[in-house]
């Protein structure tokens, strides 16, 4: 590791902000391997002008002590820009939020749990996280519910779900005033969820509504939730007839991003809208037959 080249024995930094840059901008190209795209993004995490050869004033190899800047830095290089350790962040974030929660002088979200937790709350914390709130809640739908007004993208009150018939699996709802989405991930016929305000703050974190959806559910878990009701859900498309319809989708003029097979947010915001103008139920859930009726 690059640790063990940088500090001795005694834990004594070798000038590190001085001698390093050649070195650095080496490690940078050859993580690159040849993407500019990634060796931008690379240079930008440490902090460093690959034109001028040289960290910006905003390094922590500048700005902070030596032990803190090339630990951060081993980090930001070896893991190529990746998300690092048990929570998955970013090097930008662990500059930024990084918590030394067990003590030891070091911060280090792949081996030390203290650290990863506190790290990612304080980061939560930052983007927004609202202590003492609820995130994600298992909830039971009626099956006149109005299907079009599900999804991450429409909001009501706690007090106007219940209005609607909307109740919870086990204990109570939110606040009454909380505003609210009901997610079905895989349709009318799966499990249901109301999301609240907190749960929005995952996706500062990560743009994936599986990853975000899987994440807050475990949370749950962990804080005594029963597992949720599976339900039994229309069969998912394939990857070919997921690439089919976005394919169909983009020639009625719907922006579903790249068609890659994978059911993003703009794919089931258009798999809605075509249900709805169809006279199907508008739960946002790709099926055989809504393939098929286009």
């Amino acid at each position: 590791m690059i640790r063990g080249l940088v500090f001795d024995k005694d834990g004594t930094l070798f000038d590190f902000k001085t001698t390093w840059n050649a070195w650095s901008a080496g490690l940078i190209r050859r993580f690159s391997s040849g993407d500019p795209d990634r060796e931008a993004a690379l240079a930008a995490a440490a902090h460093f002008d690959m034109a001028r050869q040289s960290f910006l004033p905003s390094s922590p190899i500048i700005a902070g002590t030596n032990r803190e800047a090339a630990e951060i830095y081993a980090s930001v290089v070896t893991e190529q820009a990746g998300e690092i350790g048990m929570v998955q962040m970013l090097p930008g974030d662990i500059i930024e939020s990084g918590i030394d929660g067990d003590g030891d002088g070091h911060i280090n979200l792949k081996t030390s749990a203290p650290d990863a937790l506190l790290s990612g709350a304080y980061m939560l914390s930052n983007l927004g996280w609202r202590a003492g709130q609820p995130w994600l809640q298992e909830v039971v739908v009626p099956n006149n519910l109005p299907w079009v007004e599900t999804g991450l993208d429409k909001q009501k009150s706690v007090r106007e779900w219940k209005r609607l018939g909307v109740t919870p699996r086990e204990g109570r709802l939110g606040d009454a005033s909380l505003q609210a989405s009901i997610i079905l991930p895989q349709g009318r016929k799966g499990p249901a969820f109301i999301a609240y305000p907190n749960f929005q703050v995952y996706f500062e974190w990560n743009q994936s509504f599986v990853y975000v959806t899987t994440a807050a559910y475990f949370a749950t878990r962990l804080e005594g939730a029963t597992p949720f009701i599976a339900g039994s859900p229309d069969p998912a498309l394939s990857r070919d007839e997921m690439k089919q319809l976005q394919t169909q989708l983009q020639a009625l003029g719907y922006n579903v991003g790249k068609v890659d097979g994978i059911l993003g947010a703009n794919t089931r915001a258009a798999v809605q809208d075509v249900q709805q103008k169809l006279g199907l139920p508008a739960d946002a859930w790709p099926t055989h037959e809504l393939l098929n009726r286009l």
